[in-house]
Parts: C-alpha cells; sequence; structure tokens
C-alpha cells in the first residue's frame, strides 16, 4: 500500500506516468472508490455547499474515466484504459486535500460576492489564498496533462488542450445536468 502511494505521489509530480502503473482493474476500482470517499470526507468536514455536490462528484468521476476510455478508443489505444484512468484518477486522489478546499473556498466567494450583487470580488486575504493557488492548479492540469501525453502519444500541447477541453465539457454537462439544483441552492 505505501509503495503504492509513492508511485502515486510520484505520478502527481510528473516523476512517473501511467506506463509505470500495474496494469490492474481491481486497483482502478480501489483508486477511484479512494478517491470519492475521500473526496466526500473532505467537503463533508469542511462544509458542503448547497448545490448537489455529491451527484456532481459522481458525474464528474464517470465523465473523466469516460473521457479518457474515448481518447484511447479514438487513437486506436484503448489496452491503456486500465494504467491511463489509474494514473489520472491518481493525481486527482493525491491533490484533493489541496484542490477540494480551494474549490469550496472559491464557491464561497462567488457566492458572497453573488449575494452581495457584486460584480467584482474584493482582493482581501481570502482572495489572495485563491491567487497563490493558480500554480498548484496549474501543477495538476500539467501532471494531468502528462499522463494523457504519455498513453496517446502525442505532444504536451495537444495533451493540455485535451485536459483543458474535458474540463470544460465537463463544466457544461454538469450545468445541464445540476442547474435545476444550482438555482433552488
Amino acid at each position: 500500500m505505501t509503495s503504492t502511494l509513492k508511485l502515486y505521489l510520484d505520478v502527481a509530480l510528473a516523476r512517473a506516468g501511467p506506463q509505470d502503473l500495474p496494469t490492474s482493474a481491481l486497483l482502478l476500482a480501489v483508486t477511484s472508490a479512494a478517491y470519492l470517499l475521500v473526496f466526500a470526507i473532505l467537503v463533508l468536514v469542511l462544509g458542503a455547499p448547497a448545490v448537489n455536490w455529491l451527484g456532481q462528484l459522481l458525474v464528474s468521476t464517470v465523465f473523466s474515466l469516460l473521457w479518457i476510455r474515448v481518447l484511447l478508443t479514438l487513437s486506436a489505444r484503448p489496452e491503456r484504459f486500465v494504467q491511463t484512468a489509474t494514473a489520472a484518477m491518481a493525481i486527482s486522489l493525491v491533490t484533493l486535500p489541496i484542490s477540494v478546499p480551494l474549490q469550496l473556498h472559491m464557491l464561497r466567494l462567488m457566492d458572497a460576492a453573488r449575494k452581495a450583487k457584486a460584480t467584482t470580488v474584493p482582493l482581501d486575504g481570502s482572495s489572495v489564498v485563491v491567487l497563490l493557488a493558480i500554480p498548484i492548479m496549474l501543477w495538476i492540469l500539467y501532471a494531468q496533462a502528462r499522463v494523457i501525453s504519455a498513453a496517446l502519444e502525442v505532444r504536451m500541447f495537444q495533451a493540455v488542450l485535451l485536459v483543458i477541453a474535458e474540463a470544460v465539457f465537463e463544466s457544461m454537462l454538469l450545468g445541464l445536468l445540476f442547474a435545476q439544483s444550482a438555482a433552488a441552492g
């Protein structure tokens, strides 16, 4: 277990890639379940947003796995799915303690601005935290793009675009599916 977590950390720090992970559907399932569990615990401990966060988490996770499956199928490399998906989930799992608090903080700032009917968020101590988080979020983007680049054997620029496209399409899907619950919350 410790060696797996170290390998996951190496993938998140761009010192290893999906090819360094074992091809194990069980490992992918356990990693995905751990991701969902740790995410849920963090959200509950830090304060869940009013919207249907659990439904969004499940949809987001399934979408990410399907995105990887489609990319690999379109590039005629479907045999790489388990390792690639495990690597992507590993990065997400390892970065949860940083990304979840930042996402929740950002949601609270946007909600406060919306309630105050402000067009801009004042730059105070809490906003500075978000600005300091930009390099962290860029690193997560880079680590995910490295996994996609290795799996698809494409240039890093193309992989970055694919990771950004995934985020955009995922946001659109979540907006379509959960717009009603967000408006009610």
